[in-house]
């Protein structure tokens, strides 16, 4: 069965499409996109409480215990912090964006940068003009960096498209004399008053962001969810359990209690004070964790900068 293109067919009007080449192999299928959870990842409640092993997180007073669906928003939170932190995105999700013109990117293979990383496949890399198609690149002219969240184009010595002349591996030799249309037909760069200039949200690309669970144990692929991220979701979830529960040991701000009846007395003595919590040096202990576990995914995913 052919898959249908969300992303509007290919220029001649066909809802079949084959963009999966060397550069950009297919990783998901299209239908599966919208049906993974954070618990095909392993970020569950069953696995945050696993972190808390022995903790039972259970209100004196009512004998009420903290609910799943606080577990899941822990959880949840979690997940939205760390795809800030590290500049990410965890399920994958379908993206459509438009990209502006730069003679300079476009002299470089049209170098690219996504909104969204990892990338797990392009599914379109079209130019288009208020809308307009106007050229749909080659998908074996795809080059896609899955960990970086970018895509350039690479065309192949020979080819050609219509109303354009074989491309000769030229670049640079006659581009900025303002002959793109000659020496580089890859393009079609816009050309204006008999030179090329900037133009906004001139291509568009469409791809899945987002990563797959990790198929084989000891194997991190870069459009995987490597163990230690999950590792830090999980333990960033457990910090947010364990404020809850330093709450309940004997009552938010109080150091100390004791009880005495018939001459039975009980005293119960916690680090907890007027600006430290019951469980703080549980939440100290993970902070150092997920210090640790970010230091290593930072120099994974390094901080991508630009300029706006």
């Amino acid at each position: 069965m052919v898959e249908q293109n969300p992303y509007g067919g290919n220029m001649a009007g066909s809802n079949t499409y084959a963009p999966y080449q060397e550069g950009n192999p297919k990783r998901i299928k299209l239908s599966d996109v919208d049906k993974y959870t954070l618990d095909d990842y392993g970020l569950n409640v069953g696995a945050v409480k696993e972190q808390l092993l022995g903790i039972n997180v259970v209100d004196p007073v009512t004998g009420k215990t903290l609910g799943d669906a606080y577990y899941k928003r822990a959880i949840n939170s979690a997940v939205a912090s760390v795809e800030k932190k590290l500049d990410i995105k965890i399920l994958p999700q379908k993206k459509v964006e438009s990209k502006d013109f730069y003679p300079s990117d476009f002299s470089a293979h049209n170098y690219i940068r996504t909104r969204n990383r990892p990338i797990l496949q392009v599914e379109e890399f079209s130019m288009r003009v208020n809308g307009q198609p106007i050229i749909q690149y080659p998908s074996g002219w795809w080059k896609v960096n899955s960990l970086g969240g970018s895509i350039s184009l690479m065309p192949t010595l020979g080819a050609a498209m219509p109303g354009y002349g074989s491309y000769t591996g030229n670049y640079g030799a006659d581009y900025f004399m303002g002959n793109m249309y000659q020496s580089a037909p890859l393009l079609g760069a816009p050309v204006m008053n008999n030179r090329t200039t900037t133009s906004p949200s001139l291509f568009q690309i469409g791809y899945i962001a987002g990563m797959l669970p990790q198929a084989r144990e000891g194997v991190e692929e870069d459009w995987e969810m490597p163990q230690d991220l999950q590792f830090l979701i999980l333990k960033q979830a457990a910090k947010d359990v364990l404020e809850q529960f330093g709450r309940l040991l004997i009552g938010a701000g109080i150091a100390s209690r004791s009880l005495s009846v018939d001459g039975i007395s009980e005293a119960i003595d916690t680090t907890q004070s007027a600006t430290m919590g019951g469980a703080a040096a549980d939440i100290i202990q993970l902070n150092q964790d997920i210090d640790n576990l970010m230091s290593g995914l930072k120099a994974k995913y390094m901080q991508r900068v630009g300029i706006i």
